[in-house]
């Protein structure tokens, strides 16, 4: 029995996909069907689907170490909680607009590589010039002779280094915006190329790649020390690796994910709703008249992501401040660097700086944990769907996770329960993002997966503006009313 047989939120027919009252996207269909390459799906060994998978390994370590280290970075250089979640609007607004435009774009690509493949190397090549904007932000800082002002004990909401904190925002949106470009097409090749009875399994191979790149990633922003030979900072020596190890890991899709390029008819494809203006259309009427199956998903996706978001951006910055007791706008370093002349200060200064700091790196073992745990259970997540169902199975993963949000409200967490509270989340967090993913490509039939695909990420940046703004409003109420008690 395949796997859309067992769900019943997913129609074994494609009526509804048939019927979208738009011109581009049938025609689109037509044109990949009526490909002479076009076949049946055969079955994929699990080293070919490793294969189409490996290049979410570039996206997830990127995400791994951006999440990691984004927040403490800009709090380190003064910038204040009121305006983390503007900066961090990056990832959603490239999700949002980047990402079903490029699977409009990639749905309708006709280059020899096929469809997919473009915009994965494309998006790669971007993911390494953002890390580079990134990793260099600090020292054309220093060119301006913003070192010192970095680490400046001056506390306050502006940041003291506004170079070098520039940089480090435009490398942050240049980063997920390329991210956006790769995922979408990265997530729509598995769906291509995969037959609908082995999609779980292929989905959930793709979020075990994507537990060992987080994992990876959260390990060297563990025991990579704070300062590193030739590198300086641990945050420039990782975007640095960031820059070798994202075109290994796009390299087997590259090579190995075949794809069928569609014909060389181009009246369908430049119909009515050609040129850049038709891609937008395209986006918009593909949320407006979303097939049911489809809308069902992404209010799920929608929910999960909201609640889930803000422990991503916030998870160091909370083990850093609230478990550890640090503070990030203390200063760190030699009695120069402080420029303070009270010995008490400069001890309390750098005692709470350091506690924030190991608090992060805390805060990076816990996320390697969530990613260990993520990619166990995605070895047996198949397993527990087969059994249980795909509905029973994503609603227990719900009230588990609302079970573990409980626990830090009602018990203070010491270091060893706060890094198992953030590992088990990794539990849910593999659920959730690996049977959307595979409920959307039982659906789906050919043509426009990157657009569809791009729909439900969609649903997940929106739902990451709700969660983060509405979590960096209250760690900012948090944080102020935390100020006034300590003077």
């Amino acid at each position: 029995m395949s796997f859309s047989e067992k769900v019943p939120l997913v129609s074994d027919s494609n009526e509804t996909l048939d019927n979208i009252p738009y011109t581009s996207l049938k025609s689109a269909d037509e044109d990949y069907k009526s490909s002479k390459k076009y076949t049946e799906k055969p079955d994929k060994t699990n080293l070919e689907l490793l294969a189409l998978t490996s290049s979410l390994a570039a996206v997830q370590f990127s995400y791994a170490i951006e999440f990691a280290f984004g927040t403490p970075w800009f709090r380190e250089r003064g910038v204040s909680y009121a305006v983390i979640p503007f900066i961090w609007l990056a990832g959603p607004f490239s999700g949002f607009i980047v990402q079903p435009v490029i699977g409009v774009l990639s749905d309708r690509c006709r280059h020899p590589w096929g469809r997919r493949r473009p915009f994965i190397f494309m998006g790669a090549l971007l993911i390494v010039f953002g890390m580079l904007v990134l990793s260099t932000a600090d020292p054309l800082g220093s060119l301006f002779g913003e070192r010192n002002a970095c680490h400046s004990p001056t506390e306050g909401s502006q940041p003291r280094c506004t170079f070098t904190v520039t940089l480090g925002i435009i490398g942050l949106w240049i980063l997920n915006i390329a991210i956006n470009v790769v995922q979408g097409p990265a997530r729509a090749i598995v769906a291509d190329l995969v037959n609908t009875e082995q999609q779980t399994k292929a989905n959930s191979i793709l979020t075990g790649v994507m537990g060992l790149s987080n994992l990876f990633g959260n390990l060297l922003g563990r025991f990579v020390p704070a300062e590193v030979p030739l590198f300086g900072s641990n945050f420039r020596f990782l975007f640095s690796l960031g820059m070798i190890l994202v075109p290994l890991s796009v390299l087997p899709t590259l090579l190995l994910g075949h794809e069928r390029p569609l014909g060389r008819q181009p009246a369908s494809l430049v119909s009515s709703t050609s040129g850049i203006l038709g891609v937008f259309l395209d986006v918009w009427r593909s949320f407006v008249s979303m097939p049911k199956e489809m809308s069902k998903v992404s209010l799920v996706y929608f929910l999960s992501w909201a609640a889930f978001s803000p422990f991503q951006f916030y998870t160091t910055d909370w083990i850093g401040k609230s478990v550890m007791h640090g503070d990030p706008q203390k200063a760190s370093g030699s009695l120069q660097r402080l420029n303070i002349h009270s010995f008490h200060v400069i001890v309390d200064s750098v005692v709470h700086r350091t506690a924030y700091e190991e608090g992060v790196r805390i805060g990076a073992l816990a996320l390697a944990g969530l990613s260990l745990v993520m990619t166990v259970f995605s070895a047996v997540q198949t397993f527990f769907v087969e059994l249980l169902g795909v509905r029973k199975v994503y609603a227990m993963s719900q009230i588990f996770f609302g079970f573990l949000c409980l626990i830090p409200i009602l018990v203070n967490l010491n270091t060893v329960w706060a890094v198992m509270l953030v590992s088990l989340l990794g539990i849910h967090f593999s659920i959730f993002n690996a049977l959307p993913f595979a409920l959307v490509a039982s659906v789906l039939d050919g043509a426009n997966t990157g657009l569809y695909m791009g729909v439900l990420n969609a649903s997940c940046v929106v739902a990451q503006v709700v969660g983060n703004f509405t979590a960096g409003k209250h760690i900012l109420v948090y944080s102020m009313a935390s100020n006034l008690q300590s003077q």
